[in-house]
């Protein structure tokens, strides 16, 4: 394995800190009392994976179905999957990652 440079590094952590807060929040949604987003939530946990529609489907009115509770609950439970996967992934190579267990 090639050592990556000082601005790679700097980029992946940036983008792994922007991971653990959209799932952080999609985690936090779902503990809401009462009625709870669940298009953000889907929307938040999928920033986390980038694959699923709810990109589309959560941000634009008029585009998709109305997103259910057991979806949004899915869309966090791959979410999770995912960065879970990629956390440990680069924690195989090496990598000391910031932020969050591995939950």
């Amino acid at each position: 394995m090639s050592i990556p440079d000082l601005d790679h590094i700097k980029n992946v952590i940036l983008w792994i800190s922007y991971a653990e807060d959209d799932i952080g929040l999609a985690r936090h949604a779902m503990k809401m009392p009462g009625s709870r987003p669940y298009r953000l939530i889907a929307y938040h946990a999928q920033e986390t994976e980038k694959l699923t529609p709810y990109a589309v489907t959560a941000r634009y009115p008029g585009i998709g179905e109305v997103v259910t509770e057991k979806e949004a609950l899915e869309a966090l439970d791959l979410a999770s999957i995912v960065r879970k996967t990629i956390r440990k992934a680069l924690q195989d190579d090496g990598w000391m990652i910031p932020g969050g267990s591995m939950q």
